[in-house]
């Protein structure tokens, strides 16, 4: 099995009990959508949420054994729904016990503290989620310019180190009765749990940061013209390198073929074919069987002189291999179609290959 670990940390706050301070209503709820939408099958994240009655102490301390607990090649997010206020220029976030006018420094959360957790963060990929007002504040923690359209910066660095931001510096994030939540989180649970391919703005068959924060970006464009609304249009900013991905599963669709025995099969297509004929490109089809194909159904043919599934991955814009899919959480379950198999293979496991 891979070692490969997906790691999410997820908290937020409905503000605290300040009569300064109105209290938002969707944060709670913006937080349990992202955590079950980040654990699904097609994210595959460990989610950590902290309690509600957690300190910001407690809290920060669970993010950074989180943080700590993270290895080169993994993926860690950071998301956080709630107030953001800038004090002296920097971003600060509000807990529910936060005493603004009497102990701020020691009961709300500086974007600084968290920046220092996952600036020791050893994953690979790592990306800060706000949802908050000023979130573009954020920014200049990563040593760029505020604002919005800053540049994803290639800075030589082997990893991912990000923020999608759901305001700008000076801007305030919107809550909207008619969504039951933040317009950023909302959109952002609309793209993890809905068909791949609206997202999918590259057609690779998965979600990347990148697409993810153009579609969220057009969303609001979209909706503030509708609506004649002025809702802040989410961005990106920070070190990127290569690709991060927030899906770790392709969509496979699959086409139905009628043979000439009057029989039919299913065939999936790796790709998104946009011609009113599937197969207008395709002169060679090799089919499997009258259904789709198990792991676990293909495992019991096979036999000592058939080694497990081998072929390539698509990793960092190029295909690289042997990728061996049984090793690989994303296409190890045994109800999920058998990947990486040649008509020989089949034929030496007694599967019919039929060209």
């Amino acid at each position: 099995m891979s070692s490969r670990r997906r790691i999410a940390f997820v908290f937020g706050s409905n503000g605290p009990a300040d009569p300064a301070i109105e209290p938002l209503r969707f944060a709670l709820d913006d937080v349990r959508r992202v955590a079950r939408a980040l654990r699904s099958r097609r994210c595959g994240f460990d989610v950590i949420v902290p309690r509600d009655d957690a300190t910001v102490d407690e809290a920060l301390h669970q993010l950074g054994e989180a943080a700590d607990s993270c290895d080169a090649g993994d993926d860690f997010v950071f998301y956080f729904s709630g107030h953001g206020i800038l004090s002296r220029g920097s971003l600060v976030l509000l807990w529910h016990h936060t005493q603004w006018a009497t102990r701020p420094s020691n009961t709300a959360i500086p974007i600084s503290r968290i920046m220092a957790i996952l600036d020791f963060c050893k994953a690979s990929n790592k990306i800060l989620i706000l949802d908050c007002c000023h979130a573009g504040a954020a920014a200049s923690a990563l040593g760029l310019k505020s604002g919005r359209g800053v540049a994803l910066q290639d800075a030589g660095v082997t990893a991912n180190h990000l923020v999608l931001m759901a305001s700008d510096r000076l801007e305030s994030a919107r809550e909207l009765s008619s969504l039951g939540g933040s317009f950023m989180t909302t959109k952002l649970c609309h793209a993890l749990t809905r068909p791949v391919e609206k997202v999918d703005l590259d057609d690779d068959g998965a979600i990347s940061v990148q697409d993810l924060a153009t579609w969220l970006a057009r969303q609001a464009s979209e909706y503030n013209r509708t609506y004649r609304a002025d809702v802040p249009v989410p961005y990106l900013a920070g070190q990127l390198r290569g690709q991060f991905f927030f899906t770790q599963t392709t969509s496979w669709p699959a086409w139905k073929i009628n043979l000439p025995n009057g029989t039919a099969t299913l065939l999936p297509i790796g790709r998104r074919i946009t011609t009113s004929h599937p197969f207008d490109r395709v002169t060679t089809v090799t089919a499997i069987f009258d259904n789709l194909v198990t792991n676990a159904e293909y495992s019991r043919f096979c036999s000592d002189k058939v080694s497990q599934p081998v072929g390539l991955d698509f990793v960092e814009g190029r295909w690289s291999g042997p990728f061996r899919p049984w090793d690989d959480p994303r296409f190890n379950d045994p109800s999920q179609p058998v990947v990486c198999i040649s008509a020989r293979a089949c034929l030496r496991s007694r599967f019919i290959a039929i060209r």
